[in-house]
This record gives structure tokens, sequence and C-alpha cells, in this order.
């Protein structure tokens, strides 16, 4: 025991500091040990970096969403307005296009798509198309025997002189016909394009994989858009077509068509587009919608696993695998490849990896 009252004044305050801290520990350490207060306290660590994970999931959806998502308010009001726009004065024979890349990232399309694990690869055949209205009036076009914007006589040719594959870009998208890749080439070469807006590299593999079954081309065109950098393994299209094997077309007799369950799906998912907008578009964009996606923490899985695959490929997977498949065609088939990229105006949007391609 201490005796305090022979000790000078600056040896008094170094015990009493001495024995506070020594107490301190010792419940500090006691209140850790015990069971209780260890769960409460691990519990409180894990909720909020759990927190600080919710917050970079909402940085990230904003700041690099998808280019379509009624997930979001904006997209919704976006979608909606322009269905409206598109609406007035439109011939009801007329239709309105689901194009393949709304069953990858509209909520809507994509449960749809999953519940009845369908992913069509083009539009209706021989249908009428409102294809857009940019200001400068409706463009309407018809679809071939397939569903892609081609003169349908095309396809009784037995080899093809050039396909082209890609998204809008390659579909000339809202350009005056006369002004379009297909009409161009079409005055000197037999010429076919299965191009459609918002397609995707996993998309571009799985058109090529079932259209290069029952044509021969010369050449091979495979047009890149930047953001085609995009994380693609295991989804509905690389699950259907290409682990899978999934035939799109199939053979009566010599001839080819699309699968009746493709035809059916895609005149079911038709007649919903409109009812969807008209209704449903305000739930897509409910409060508790949106933050269930940033609860589950949805993109910054996506960017994980895309990262992830990128560190060790110079590609990302799903431009690999088309790349590989025409390369794997052409080499059986003494034909021609040609791959274009077109980039990202950087001074818009900042876009990573484009040194890959």
């Amino acid at each position: 025991m201490y005796d305090l009252v022979h000790t000078s004044p600056s040896g008094s305050e170094k015990i009493a500091e001495h024995i506070y801290f020594e107490l301190k520990n010792y419940l500090s350490f006691n209140w850790f040990m015990n069971k209780k207060n260890k769960f409460i306290f691990i519990t409180l660590i894990l909720l909020f970096n759990y927190f600080i994970l919710i917050c970079l999931n909402f940085y990230l959806t904003r700041n690099f969403p998808h280019d379509l998502d009624v997930a979001t308010k904006k997209g919704a009001s976006i979608l909606s307005e322009k269905n409206k726009s598109l609406n007035q004065g439109l011939d009801k024979s007329i239709n309105l296009p689901v194009f393949p890349f709304y069953y990858l990232i509209n909520d809507f399309y994509r449960k749809l798509s999953n519940d009845n694990k369908i992913m069509p690869l083009s539009l209706m055949p021989n249908k009428s198309y409102l294809k857009c209205d940019e200001g400068y009036g409706q463009k309407v076009i018809e679809t071939d025997r397939y569903g892609y914007e081609n003169d349908d006589n095309i396809w009784n040719n037995k080899e093809i002189d050039v396909l082209i594959i890609g998204d809008s870009f390659g579909n000339s998208f809202c350009v005056k016909k006369e002004d379009t890749i297909n009409f161009n080439l079409n005055k000197n070469y037999k010429t076919l394009n299965l191009s459609l807006p918002g397609n995707s590299p996993i998309v571009y593999a799985s058109i090529f994989k079932n259209f290069s079954r029952i044509k021969k081309f010369s050449n091979v065109v495979i047009i890149f858009y930047s953001n085609d950098n995009i994380y693609e393994k295991d989804n509905i299209v690389d699950q259907q077509y290409i682990k899978n094997n999934n035939k799109y077309l199939i053979d009566r007799n010599g001839s080819y068509f699309i699968d009746h369950k493709y035809l059916e799906f895609l005149n079911k998912s038709e007649k919903y587009k409109l009812e969807f907008f008209k209704k449903d578009n305000k739930k897509r964009a409910a409060f508790t919608r949106r933050l269930s996606k940033h609860l589950k923490l949805e993109r910054i899985r996506y960017f994980f696993k895309f990262f992830i695959y990128n560190l060790n490929n110079k590609v990302p997977y799903s431009s690999k695998l088309t790349i590989d498949l025409v390369e794997s065609y052409c080499k059986n088939n003494n034909c021609n490849s040609y791959y274009v990229f077109i980039p990202h105006d950087v001074s818009k949007r900042k876009v990573y990896l484009n040194k890959s391609y």
C-alpha cells in the first residue's frame, strides 16, 4: 500500500494517474471480454462498414449508371415521356420495338425474360416498327424474315459478301435510309446487317453463332463501341446461347425459321410494353425499389466481378468470345474478319479500358 503522506506532490500525481489507467484498462478489458458487449461491438463495426458500402454503391449507381435503367425516377420519366411522344400520331399498324438489350438492363423485361427463361436476339419478323424520332420525323422500318433491318431477298443468296454485327452504330440508327451502311454497301456487295440498338458483345456472339450455321459469309465485320467494356459472363444470353447452346433458329425441311417459342415471347413482350410504361413505371421508380438495389450492393458486386476478370484478361469476356467465334469460323471457311472500335468522346464521358481494344 502506498504511503501518500510522505510522498511528494509530483509523486502523488503519478501514482494517482497510474491507478486511474490501470483501473480503466481493467474495466475496458472486462467490458470487451463480456460476450454480449463483444457481440454489440463487432455488430456496430460491421454495420458501419456496411453503411460505407451502401454509400459507395449509391455513388457508383449515380455516376456509372446503365444506359437505360427504369429503376430510377429519371430513367422511368425519360422512358414514359419518350413513349408518349412516339405514340402521338402513330399509325396503329406500326409497332414500338422491344430491342434485345431491354431484357438485359430493364427491370421489367429482365424479369420477364428470366421468368420465362427466354432471351430473343431480334425483333418480330416481317413487321413494321417505329425506329426512332429525333426531331426529323418518324422513321419506320420493315423487318426481314428474321427480325432485322434488311431487304428480305438478300437471305435467298447462298453466300453473303458482307455480314455486319454491332449496336446502334452498326445499325445506322435514326439515319436516313440512303445514308445507312446497308444501303451503300448493297450497291456493290450482298450485305446483311444483324445489328440492333443497345446490343452488347454477348449478343453479337450469340447472333453470329446462330446465323453462321445457316449462311456462308465472305467478310465478317464486328463493330465494338466503348460501352462494350462490360462484364457479361454467365448472364442469361451467355447461359442460353453459349453455355447451353440453345438454337434461335430451327430447321424445317431445309429452311430456317425463328423457333416458335421466341416468336410467342416477342409477341407477348410487345403487348406488355405500353401497359408497363403507362402503369408500372412509377412503381419501378419507388423509393423502396431503389433502396433494395443499394442494400444488395448491386453496382459494387458488378464492378467487383468486372475488375477481377479484367485483372487477368486484356479484353472483356464477351468481346473476346465474339472475336474467337469469328476467327474460328473464318479459319474454317476462308473468310475475312474485320473489327471496328468506336471510342467515346472522352471530353464528355470518361471510359476505362479503351486501350485494351
